[in-house]
């Protein structure tokens, strides 16, 4: 792929495949975007996760790299074999140049923050399931050793299904893990 610019990123085709349709939202050093699988049309689509060189230049780029590889890293970690993960699913990851990008399964649902606002008043059951499952998902990415450092209700989705799914691994931790070279 061409050096591409995060505002000229719509309607480009990343890795020959991925149609970037629409900007979704902006993070602290990345911009993530809904794009298309060109080869399976009929997908709900997938996030792009790009590293915003732009954003980036009080920041030592070496250590925004790093914590691109330990994102991708963890996402690769945590659905290997588990169809049921409760993390968005890591299909590509490309270092071009100064040009990083996640791909990953996109997630349809609410943000906990933004359901937590819609409801009127929780209940003491409520607030307790909601607290247990969140403590079993954080468990099961406890003992892949990941720690994920940025724990939130923002990064929290219910999944049209019901079930929670953690997203942004950004400041993610493996202590047991090299980075990706």
């Amino acid at each position: 792929m061409a050096n591409v610019l995060p505002q000229n990123l719509i309607g480009q085709r990343l890795m020959d495949q991925y149609l970037v349709l629409k900007p979704l939202e902006s993070g602290g050093f990345s911009q993530t975007y809904l794009a298309l699988d060109m080869e399976k049309p009929t997908t709900t689509g997938y996030l792009v996760k790009l590293l915003d060189i732009k954003r980036t230049a009080h920041i030592d780029f070496q250590i925004l790299k790093t914590c691109f590889d330990h994102e991708a890293l963890a996402l690769g970690q945590l659905n290997s074999g588990d169809p049921f993960c409760a993390v968005p699913k890591l299909i590509a990851y490309c270092r071009d140049r100064d040009q990083i990008y996640i791909i990953q399964e996109y997630i349809e649902g609410q943000r906990l923050d933004h359901w937590l606002e819609s409801q009127p008043k929780l209940h003491l059951k409520e607030i307790l399931s909601l607290l247990q499952e969140s403590l079993s998902l954080l468990g099961q990415i406890h003992r892949q050793g990941i720690i994920h450092c940025d724990i939130k209700p923002s990064n929290l989705m219910r999944r049209r299904d019901g079930r929670l799914c953690l997203i942004d691994f950004g400041a993610c931790r493996m202590p047991d893990k090299p980075t990706l070279n």
